[in-house]
């Protein structure tokens, strides 16, 4: 799991009138991409705080996984940690 981005740091917004995705700074706008549909463009506007997410999840995950002492619990953060290893994987090529 790399440490540095190498996208395109967010937040990302997605301009509602031609489904554009935008990143905001300041009073600065660059534009990241256009999508066919509404929904493609709120999943892309949502991706730099997915991988954010997946990483703090498999934070936890780690940090969870040595204290505990259910099976099945354990046997969940193991698929939720290699879920979000899978996922960060294909975000950071």
């Amino acid at each position: 799991m790399s440490t540095s981005a190498k996208h395109t740091p967010g937040p990302w917004t997605v301009s509602n009138i031609d489904r554009n995705v935008i990143l905001q700074d300041g009073d600065e706008e660059r534009w990241i991409a256009q999508c066919g549909r509404n929904a493609n463009a709120l999943l892309l506007a949502a991706s730099p705080d997915l991988l954010r997410a997946a990483t703090g999840a498999v934070q936890l995950c780690e940090w969870l996984l040595p204290a505990t002492l259910d099976p099945e619990l354990k046997e969940r953060l193991e698929e939720l940690r290699d879920l979000c290893y899978t996922a960060i994987a294909k975000a950071e090529g």
